[in-house]
């Protein structure tokens, strides 16, 4: 961790369901949020920690009416998926890559 909060491994822009609609975040990829594993955050604001959890693409390319969104699951031990969409087929390939990564490095 940095004097400023843990270390950033990766930044862009993922869109979250937030009290059932999609939003747009500004997220960031950090390899360790306060003990507990690599994780996104929204600012300080944990999305979704990462310990634990299978990350893959999703087949599911819809974003609701907004068509061309292109999905990644995050799938923890117990089955419980959480979704998460992006604007292009190579930032999700890179977000997938990303938290893959810091999982290993874990």
């Amino acid at each position: 961790p940095t004097p400023d909060g843990p270390a950033t491994a990766y930044a862009g822009e993922l869109f979250t369901k937030h009290a059932g609609h999609w939003c747009r975040v500004a997220a960031r990829l950090v390899a360790d949020v306060d003990g507990a594993g690599p994780g996104l955050l929204d600012g300080d604001r944990p999305l979704v920690l990462l310990d634990g959890c299978a990350v893959a693409a999703s087949q599911r390319t819809d974003l609701g009416a907004t068509p061309g969104r292109f999905f990644l699951a995050v799938t923890d031990a117990g089955g419980a998926r959480r979704e998460l969409a992006c604007a292009s087929v190579v930032e999700r390939d890179v977000w997938v890559n990303a938290m893959q990564s810091a999982l290993d490095a874990w």
